[in-house]
């Protein structure tokens, strides 16, 4: 086929099919100029998930009726002028080509009203045919209304989902960003229903419970930390409370919703060895940065964005704060399985084996941070014959075992021998640590290089920590209780797992019926 240029129709509907996907996209790029507008009141209203109806008003600046016909023209904008300012954004949009992209595929209509003007104006576009601008009555702000959409591409319908999974994306979508702006009132309707309103109030906690639930709301931690430029406020969830997907992630940087990789790996970083394997914390964070050190020209739907000091923002977002552990007292041992003290707010049971793993773990790898990991030597090395296909394991994770203060040699076929531990397991049985470390080498799916440090260090503090059903002396409990209070993150053992269970005494004395009802 010959090269040739293509048609203008042609070209606006895949320059739609970048910006539009679904109703929900309609609804995030009229409600983002709805917030840059300076609205302070945005409505949202649908029908049947947006595919028959989707309308947005809001009580913004408005739009001049002589440029009304322009504003729903491709690369037709008030928000930068020459190609530097794409380096400075401060604005949600700035491309111009949300309005032309969703009346190419759309029955479309603005109508708008300034406030020096003395009546409003509409201006309608079908399939990307703008018509007449029309004088009507109006009040400031902006309303405007999609219907139909997808109409001339029917493809693209076949690929929604159904109404209850597009609408659902719409209501995630507002609340976000009803998080993102407290000050703003939001309304969405279905149809006659509200399914959505928010006070505009600033409390962005009572919105957490529109999305979440109160007792979910309840329990996030508040997070607000300021440094050299940057801001970071929100919410996350404690380690008790996670999901099974990462849906609940939310990050907003200037006040737009990203979905940022480095963002979310460093979030996860920053939980590391907290959670469970396989478990998510529900965030809704907000990152404030200077708009000249933030690229948000780098997606299609500026759902991703490019910071100018990657590094920066990565320790910015991933240091951890999750409490210490008050001081303790050591009350004794029950099941020779868990520690029962005495603190300040109430009784603590802590699982011996979850809490010495936690301890060993970061006494490990402050060692390791130190690069000065210390090694024992056996008095006789322990000599190990394990199956092919273990000691073929075994094989390609000598180096690391060997950073880690063990000394393992090659003794023959399928033979090792042990002649070295570190120091900080002095006593434990080398064979028996040997034998297990290849076992998690075995079911372990994702190479270990990934994260072998972190990954390792827990292994080796699993297998060679007490373990339950071993009886303490009082002077080993205690011990266990003043390293344990010593942790930087002393609630959860490194796989994720509590370290204890804490009975404050107002629940102590509600479960005696000293106060109020159970």
């Amino acid at each position: 086929m010959p090269i040739r240029l293509l048609s203008s129709d042609v070209s606006s509907q895949i320059a739609a099919g970048e910006v539009v996907e679904r109703p929900a996209s309609v609804v995030k790029e009229l409600t983002e100029n709805a917030l840059d507008a300076g609205a302070k009141n945005i409505s949202i209203s649908i029908v049947d998930a947006g595919r028959t109806l989707i309308e947005v008003a809001d009580d913004g600046h408005g739009i001049p009726a002589d440029e009304l016909e322009l504003a729903a023209a491709r690369h037709a904008t008030s928000k930068l002028i020459q190609s530097e300012d794409l380096f400075h954004i401060s604005t949600l949009g700035f491309r111009g080509e949300a309005l032309a992209s969703i009346g190419s595929v759309s029955h479309m209509s603005i109508t708008s009203r300034v406030a020096s003007a003395k009546e409003g104006a509409r201006l309608k576009v079908d399939g990307g045919i703008s018509g007449k601008v029309e004088k009507v009555g109006a009040p400031v702000g902006t309303v405007l209304r999609v219907e139909n959409l997808f109409y001339n591409v029917p493809a693209r319908l076949k690929f929604l989902k159904t109404d209850v999974t597009e609408r659902r994306a719409i209501d995630s979508l507002v609340t976000r960003y009803a998080l993102a702006y407290p000050n703003v009132r939001f309304k969405v309707t279905d149809g006659k229903q509200a399914t959505l309103q928010t006070a505009g109030d600033g409390d962005r906690r009572s919105i957490l419970a529109a999305l979440y639930g109160v007792d979910v709301a309840k329990q996030m931690l508040e997070v607000m930390a300021v440094e050299e430029g940057l801001s970071l406020t929100g919410f996350i969830s404690p380690t008790s409370l996670t999901r099974s997907n990462r849906k609940e992630i939310t990050f907003f940087v200037n006040g737009r919703w990203v979905q940022e990789f480095s963002l979310t790996t460093a979030l996860f970083q920053a939980y590391h060895t907290l959670l469970m394997v396989g478990r998510y914390p529900l965030t809704a964070l907000f990152l404030d940065i200077d708009p000249e050190d933030v690229d948000v020209n780098v997606h299609p739907t500026k759902a991703e964005v490019r910071f100018r000091s990657q590094d920066k923002i990565f320790s910015f977002v991933e240091s951890p704060s999750f409490a210490p552990v008050p001081l303790l007292r050591l009350i004794g041992q029950i099941g020779s399985t868990y520690i029962v003290a005495e603190g300040p707010d109430g009784l603590y049971l802590v699982d011996q084996h979850a809490a010495h793993e936690r301890v060993l773990f970061e006494k490990l790898m402050a060692q390791h941070d130190r690069k000065s990991i210390p090694s024992q030597s056996l008095l006789a090395p322990e000599v190990v014959t394990l199956p092919p296909q273990s000691a073929k394991a075994l094989m390609s994770q000598l180096p690391f075992l060997n950073h880690f203060g063990f000394e393992v040699e090659e003794f023959g076929t399928n033979t090792f021998q042990v002649r070295a531990m570190p120091a900080l397991f002095a006593g434990g049985d080398p064979s028996f640590a040997l034998r297990a470390l290849v076992e998690d080498f075995e079911e372990d799916e994702t190479p270990l290089q990934a994260e072998v440090e972190a990954k390792l260090a827990a292994r080796v503090c699993k297998r060679l920590a007490v373990k339950g059903g071993q009886t303490l002396t009082t002077e080993e409990q205690r011990a266990l209780l003043n390293d344990l209070e010593a942790c930087a993150s002393p609630r959860t053992c490194p796989h994720g797992r509590p370290t204890m269970i804490h009975l404050s005494v107002d629940a102590l004395e509600r479960q005696f019926g000293r106060r109020g009802p159970r």
